[in-house]
């Protein structure tokens, strides 16, 4: 063996020895007493270590056959196998004593369990009914026909103790006797177990199933129960129930009670259209409806046995409202008798002495005791019906005696808990007695430098009944600055209520008015429904957007858990239905105040609850970010986000590349998918602003995700130039139609200044759609050649330096000049700044250019001209809203005569194609005051556009980058419109109408008949004569009135003729 050999042996040697120190370090970890888990762990180590020591051995022998010190082998052997034995046992010891434990606690479990005596089980019966049978022919095989340990003769005891009716029946012959259970046994199944029937039975169940008059949770759960045991029932006989899930919702929806459907209803419209409903589904809300029933039941038995007990306890209270004035006056004498509580002297308890000399706090826990009025120290009533003032520090329904600085503020609801009782808080209450708060209408506040805050509106919800008295819930603003309430026209006809017409006006902020022509009144009450009075709103279309404009996070507000406030959601945004203005808020607003600290709301007691206003700090209070507001952003079409899923889709985007814009009128009405991703972008979409500082605010470092751009625009700022950036690109031989695109759609160029160069990269893209290639076949030979041309020459752009100032110095004047043209293989156009300073020095820019691939399909070029003229104005339009300089003219420059011709015509003249176009044009043009001129071709920078330019040249073409040499003259010496000008195409052909008279002579000649009855007696003859000469038999000689009726029909047809030939023609 070579010395290589050994120390490679000596190294695996040195790794058993290595693993075997990691099962000792495992060993020392462990406790002596060891879970389930840390055995089973502990006895796969254990295998592996004896699995271990094998290999040892193996690679040990090997070295001790090879080692010429013998010694030293065999002392490491001895000094392994030592470490090794003593782990094992180690190991195996602790496994022994956990099974001994183990073994201890089932003993004692079973000992245990010797001690239980179990309830006997009870046989079902069965009287015959189909619906049954398969549960007592389980339960009854499962415990008696299968046992093997009762004798036959019993389970036929059993079997007949077991059946009742038309079951008992059936085996009603046969003879008492071992032999015969089996006999009796099969007959039963004979009878009942039919398949055929059993399925019919529990299908015509679930189509009975009891109809729900009144909701309630055991009507909704016997639903539940009967459709689940009659499913099972059917899967277990073999039916393919899963398929069954529409005509059971379909079935039991119709067995509802009226509200629970409804409820139905609109949970379904939650529900996404485009999924099915499955059974389970339906299900579920059944479950949670008969919940949500059953915990109110429970609130309504609790709430009636607290009322009783509040009865009972009040009773003497009642009394006292409703006494006689003899009956006061012997109440009167009674309690002038009654000793004081304390020290039983005759003495009313607020004038003891004693009692008085105590601390606040010693007689609050002094006056549980004494079962008195907190307020009055008097018996018989609490001190939520007390009539005598409260206390004089915080205005509550207690006793100044017995005021404690830091009391917390209950709900002013009555309970039966509360009513004597003032538990301690954490919340000072600070009483005032200016109660004129001031609810701001503003959504976010700036105060000097400081961050910017949310302001929460004074929100609540209260019940409001419809013309029929049902009641539903609505949100409403206690708005101080509204000197009427409002409600909207949504809310007006949920109710149905009747309105009165009336000629108002309302004046808002900025002046805005708004028209009122109705009003109504309505009845609210508060949730607690403590509180009820009847208001006049005037009816609008709408009062405002949810409030808030953000859900927060309410967490850290501490608000106290024993008030109830008048909006539990005023933290999550929603529609407001209602205004309660100045006229009633003063009315409804309490005394007490509730401060929850620095940058937090303060808490304000109302008639309809606790209502939560004033300022919130965004330190952790938005649930989205912070400083975060929705982004108003509904007319962005983001159908180009939708990913592609195949190639096929890829492919269609990618052909939308070139094709044609179209002219049509705008619509927004999208797709179904498109529609949803407006949907969820509107909803979800915010805009974060510059609050970093923020605890909250998370930087993800976005930036540094974002894709690597081939081609990438930058500000130079020390000398204030753009310059593109080239990143480093590999050449390879072989490139696919994947790359091509990829390296396109890397290219960032927003303002098209190297339009002329990026074109022929996107003829490029056209021709590799045509040949038809797959996304990972091979450039053809001559295509690959011209990339890789493109793609050498990219870096020569590095060099490029573009000044970002378009205007001239102390500028006077600005043009703009908006060159178009088109060619077959693509079409543009490109925008010139010229501006004119004080000393008449004129300067011309480039702006902006945008391009576009001529489509597929061949088109002339003179519609490919009108095209590019389309997107001049179009450009046009998006820089005019983009800057912020005045523009004093414009001017459209094209070399194409046509196109000129056509901007010149009226559009009802041209074709289809040609009049969509043409009339946006001129609309947009008009609009602007701009005018079109003629340049010639080689004067056109919109030329390089539609040709395309090699990368080598853009940099020194003058005519790109500052327009035509005309532009920098006087305007009288600009190009003129060409004189002779060629015909134009595209004219609609026009109709020529050509008029001939009918100077047929009529055959009745009406000059010659001074009389009428002769003249229809006449044509009466003739048609006889003409009648008569058809037929071989003539009639009488005499006329009846049907020949008179038929020549009268014929002078007025021929006059009518006479009269109205037009007519006639227009009838032919």
């Amino acid at each position: 063996m070579t010395e290589k050999e050994e120390k490679e042996l000596i190294k695996k040697r040195a790794s058993y020895k290595g693993r075997l120190t990691v099962f000792s370090n495992y060993l020392e970890d462990l406790n002596d007493t060891l879970t389930q888990t840390q055995i089973n762990e502990l006895q796969l180590r254990l295998g592996k270590i004896e699995l271990l020591y094998s290999q040892y051995d193996e690679i040990q022998l090997r070295l001790e056959c090879i080692a010429e010190d013998i010694n030293s082998q065999i002392s490491e052997r001895n000094d392994f196998e030592s470490i090794y034995y003593k782990l094992v046992a180690r190991a195996q010891s602790l496994i022994a004593k956990q099974d001994d434990i183990i073994s201890e606690d089932k003993l004692s479990r079973i000992s245990n369990n010797r001690l239980v005596k179990l309830p006997t089980i009870q046989l079902p019966k069965f009287n015959g009914t189909y619906d049954k049978w398969l549960e007592f022919r389980d339960t009854f095989s499962s415990l008696i026909h299968l046992n093997d340990q009762i004798d036959k003769i019993n389970k036929f005891h059993y079997l007949r103790a077991s059946l009742e009716g038309t079951a008992a029946v059936v085996i009603q012959s046969i003879e008492f006797s071992a032999d015969n259970y089996s006999i009796a046994w099969d007959l039963l199944n004979e009878r009942f177990d039919n398949k055929r029937l059993l399925i019919q039975n529990h299908v015509s169940a679930l189509f009975n199933i009891e109809t729900v008059s009144k909701e309630s949770s055991d009507s909704i759960k016997r639903i539940i129960d009967s459709l689940n045991k009659n499913l099972r029932a059917l899967e277990s006989l073999g039916e393919p129930t899963k398929f069954w899930d529409t005509l059971l919702i379909y079935i039991v929806t119709h067995k509802l009670d009226t509200r629970t459907y409804r409820e139905w209803e609109e949970e379904k419209g939650h529900l996404d259209k485009n999924k099915s409903i499955t059974l389970e589904m339906f299900l579920t809300f059944l479950r949670n409806r008969a919940d949500l029933l059953e915990t109110l039941d429970l609130s309504r038995s609790q709430s009636k046995i607290n009322n009783t007990a509040s009865q009972s306890k009040h009773r003497t209270m009642i009394s006292l409202s409703s006494e006689t004035p003899s009956q006061k006056t012997k109440n009167n004498n009674s309690s002038s008798q009654v000793s004081c509580p304390h020290c039983s002297d005759k003495h009313n308890l607020i004038t003891c002495p004693q009692f008085l000399g105590m601390t606040n706090e010693k007689r609050l826990e002094l006056l549980p005791q004494y079962k008195v009025c907190f307020n009055c120290f008097r018996s018989g009533h609490y001190a939520n019906h007390c009539k005598s003032h409260g206390c004089k520090v915080c205005r509550r329904k207690h006793n100044t005696l017995i005021h404690v600085v830091g009391a917390s503020h209950k709900s002013n609801a009555p309970t039966s808990q509360s009513d004597n009782t003032i538990a301690p808080g954490n919340k000072s209450i600070e009483s005032k007695n200016d109660t004129n708060v001031t609810l701001s209408a503003l959504t976010t506040t700036y105060i000097g430098n400081k961050s910017k805050g949310q302001v929460l509106l004074a929100t609540a919800l209260v019940k409001i009944y419809d013309n029929n008295n049902r009641e539903h819930l609505a949100r409403a603003i206690l708005d101080t600055g509204s000197t009427s309430c409002l409600m909207t026209k949504k809310l007006c006809d949920l109710l149905n209520l009747p309105t009165v017409r009336v000629n108002e006006s309302i004046q808002g902020i900025n002046n805005t008015k708004s028209n009122i022509s109705k009003m109504c009144s309505i009845f609210i009450k508060s949730l607690s429904e403590n509180f009820s009075t009847n208001l006049y709103c005037f009816i609008l279309p709408s009062i405002t957007d949810e409030v808030p404009c953000h859900k927060l996070l309410i967490n850290n507000l501490n608000i106290p858990s024993d008030i109830c406030l008048a909006d539990p959601h005023f933290h999550t945004p929603s529609m407001v239905d209602l205004i309660i203005g100045a006229d009633v808020f003063w009315d409804l607003l309490g005394r007490q105040k509730i401060y929850l600290g620095e940058g937090k709301p303060i808490l304000f007691e109302s008639r309809l609850g606790w209502l939560v206003s004033g300022p919130l700090s965004y330190s952790g209070q938005v649930a989205v970010s912070p400083t975060t507001h929705k982004a108003n952003i509904a007319n962005i079409h983001v159908s180009s986000l939708l990913t592609p899923t195949n190639e096929d889709d890829i492919q269609n985007h990618l052909a939308r590349f070139w094709d044609l814009e179209e002219v049509t009128h705008q619509s927004s009405s999208y797709s179904e998918e498109e529609a949803k991703c407006e949907e969820h972008f509107v909803l979800n979409t915010t805009r974060l602003s510059d609050d970093q500082d923020s605890n909250s605010f998370v930087n993800l470092n976005i930036g540094s995700n974002e894709p690597s751009k081939t081609l990438g625009l930058n500000w130079l700022t020390s000398s204030d130039t753009l310059l593109y950036s080239i990143s480093a690109m590999s050449i390879t031989e072989n490139v696919t139609k994947r790359e091509v695109l990829s390296v396109i759609s890397q290219i960032f160029d927003p303002l098209g200044l190297l339009a002329p160069c990026i074109i022929p990269m996107k003829v490029m893209m056209q021709r590799l759609w045509l040949h038809k290639l797959s996304w990972d076949d091979f450039l053809p030979p001559d295509v690959a050649k011209t990339w890789s041309n493109i793609i050498e020459r990219l870096p020569i752009l590095n060099n490029l330096r573009i000044p970002r100032l378009v205007f001239c110095n102390s500028w006077k004047v600005v043009d703009l000049h908006i060159f178009c043209d088109a060619s077959q293989i693509a079409y543009g156009a490109c925008i010139y700044v010229r501006s004119i300073n004080n000393n008449n020095e004129v300067s011309v820019r480039l702006l902006t250019a945008k391009s576009r691939v001529a489509p597929i399909k061949p088109i002339t070029i003179p519609r490919l001209e009108l095209c590019a003229a389309l997107v001049g104005v179009r450009l046009h339009r998006k820089v005019v809203d983009s800057l912020n300089a005045p523009i004093n003219s414009c001017v459209f420059w094209s070399d194409s005569t046509i196109v000129l011709g056509w901007l010149k015509m009226i559009p009802g003249k041209l074709q289809a194609f040609v009049r969509n176009r043409v009339s946006e044009i001129v609309e947009k043009s008009n609009a602007g005051n701009c005018a079109w001129r003629h340049v010639p071709t080689h004067l056109n920078p919109a030329d390089l556009i539609s040709r395309g330019t090699d990368v080598s040249q853009i940099q020194n073409l003058d005519l790109w980058w500052s327009g035509p040499n005309f532009l920098l003259k006087d305007t009288r010496e600009w190009p003129s419109f060409p004189t002779s000008v060629e015909p134009l195409p595209e004219i609609k052909s026009e109709i020529s109408l050509l008029t001939v008279s009918d100077t047929s002579k009529s055959f009745i000649e009406f000059h010659r008949f001074s009389n009428f009855l002769r003249l229809n007696r006449t044509i009466a003859y003739m048609l006889r004569f003409i009648n008569n000469c058809k037929k071989q038999s003539s009639t009488t000689l005499h006329l009846n009135e049907d020949d008179l009726q038929n020549a009268l029909n014929i002078i007025v047809k021929q006059s009518q003729i006479e009269s109205f030939p037009e007519y006639q023609l227009l009838l032919k």
